[in-house]
């Protein structure tokens, strides 16, 4: 690559840090990179205890909905249904299988 092309490529910023000394690039690359990450996983972190919340709000809600069903009596049980669904529970399809 000619230097033409290599000047071009790296930034005016870049330049500035390579050519610094060890304790700077060091500090660059902390706050650049390091602190960067650790907030990136910070985010991630508080998205999941976001989805968290809600997947208990939607376990705890399919229960009471059988809960009050049962109670009112507008839940219908299909026996040979729910025996035939354990049944294929236990088989394993492989990959690409398709039932």
């Amino acid at each position: 690559m000619a230097s033409a092309e290599a000047d071009q490529q790296i930034a005016p910023r870049m330049r500035s840090i390579r050519g610094a000394d060890l304790q700077q690039c060091r500090l660059v690359y902390r706050d650049g990179r390091i602190v960067d990450q650790l907030n990136w996983y910070a985010s991630g972190a508080r998205r999941n205890g976001s989805r968290v919340v809600r997947l208990r709000l939607a376990t705890l809600q399919e229960p009471a909905g059988v809960a009050i069903g049962i109670v009112t009596r507008d839940v219908r049980f299909d026996a040979l249904g729910i025996f035939a669904a354990a049944r294929c529970g236990r088989h394993r399809m492989a990959p690409g299988e398709t039932a």
